[in-house]
């Protein structure tokens, strides 16, 4: 819709569409112009019900912007640009849900995530968002990305923990320009020791990380740039493509421990669970780790340990702006904060049985039905 005519310009640009439309259809003006249906048709009816009068055209006078909502989105554009500013290095935006909790501090109604994706787009385009947008898929759930695609919003997508997860149908790592897998032992596709792969359907990105990989050369012992040492061993890329033929097998079997976790723990009103393994859903899930939040989660852990039980918490139980080496002690991320004085990983891996699974469970339920 053109937006930026003005009275005079807009009848003549819809006489136009008129015009085309009569001539060669709907659908082939809705492709020129960028019109949709509907209001090729109602402009078509206003023309007709006046008489053919031109005039019939011109665009009603818009209401002038409510203040308040200008209020808000002046508030949420510099909630943004703030937090850029606090990381500097990648340009990063604020998660959705930390997003939420500042307006709710300061009481106005949070934005949706595509009023955020469309603001994100707004300074882009002047050259106040860097490109590309890192999108983390975590614990085998791949991120969603339409938004991202929507507003032509460059992603570099982190799937090293989602190896063989899908969204809509489409495998993790292929949404954006660039996707990245992890090998490391622990991983869902773990080989005996560092490893990893980038996946890119550019072939001058493509060209350019084969370079950096190998000291910068690309062909014998030409140099084109500086470069590192992060070349893949062979003896993993064997060992990864005997795996690889399991992998599969691996992830339908960490679906169902999921499946009992989830049907074991549901009622139990002091964990939040992460989504259950449902079929025919937008996600598929394949559980790379479990994690739960859980009050009085240090005790748990102690009980579980007690029973034989080997849970973890993640990097102690900080998040990465937490530590203070990395200077990011200025950065205030409440709910990030919160969700990791809670959170727990419970075991999950293939060779897990069923009654060690249950065991699980039952010890969990055993410790939140003591009195504290």
């Amino acid at each position: 819709m053109r937006r930026d005519l003005n009275g005079e310009e807009m009848i003549e640009f819809r006489l136009d569409v008129i015009k085309l439309a009569e001539h060669h259809g709907i659908e082939a003006t809705k492709k020129a112009f960028g019109v949709s249906k509907s209001t090729i048709y109602r402009w078509k009816k206003m023309y007709k019900d006046s008489g053919y009068n031109p005039a019939a055209l011109r665009p009603l006078s818009r209401r002038p912007r409510n203040p308040r909502k200008r209020e808000w989105d002046e508030k949420v554009i510099q909630y943004i640009k703030d937090k850029r500013e606090e990381r500097p290095r990648l340009g990063q935006i604020p998660l959705k849900k930390e997003l939420d909790m500042f307006c709710k501090e300061i009481g106005i109604k949070a934005p949706s995530a595509s009023t955020i994706a469309r603001i994100i787009k707004w300074l882009k385009d002047r050259g106040e968002i860097l490109d590309p947008n890192v999108k983390v898929s975590l614990y085998g759930r791949t991120g969603k990305v339409d938004i991202s695609n929507r507003y032509n919003i460059p992603i570099i997508e982190d799937s090293a923990q989602a190896l063989g997860a899908r969204y809509k149908g489409q495998c993790a790592g292929t949404f954006g320009f660039s996707g990245n897998f992890s090998f490391y032992p622990s991983k869902a596709l773990g080989a005996f020791g560092d490893a990893g792969e980038v996946v890119t359907n550019d072939e001058e990105t493509a060209e350019k990380i084969r370079a950096l990989r190998n000291h910068g050369r690309i062909k014998g012992t030409e140099v084109m740039m500086w470069g590192l040492n992060c070349r893949m061993d062979n003896l993993q890329a064997a060992i990864l493509d005997v795996k690889l033929k399991k992998l599969p097998k691996w992830i339908e079997r960490r679906r169902e421990i999921a499946k009992m976790y989830q049907e074991g723990l549901c009622e139990v009103k002091e964990i939040k669970l992460p989504p259950p393994p449902v079929e025919n859903e937008e996600h598929y899930d394949i559980y790379q780790n479990y994690e739960i939040e859980a009050e009085r989660r240090e005790e748990l852990m102690v009980y579980l340990r007690n029973k034989g039980i080997e849970v973890v918490i993640q990097w102690g139980g900080r998040a990465v702006h937490q530590f203070p080496a990395l200077g990011l002690g200025d950065v205030h991320l409440p709910r990030t904060e919160e969700m990791f004085k809670k959170a727990l990983l419970l075991p999950l891996y293939p060779e897990l049985t069923d009654e060690q699974v249950r065991y699980v469970v039952h010890s969990i339920k055993e410790f939140y039905s003591q009195k504290s």
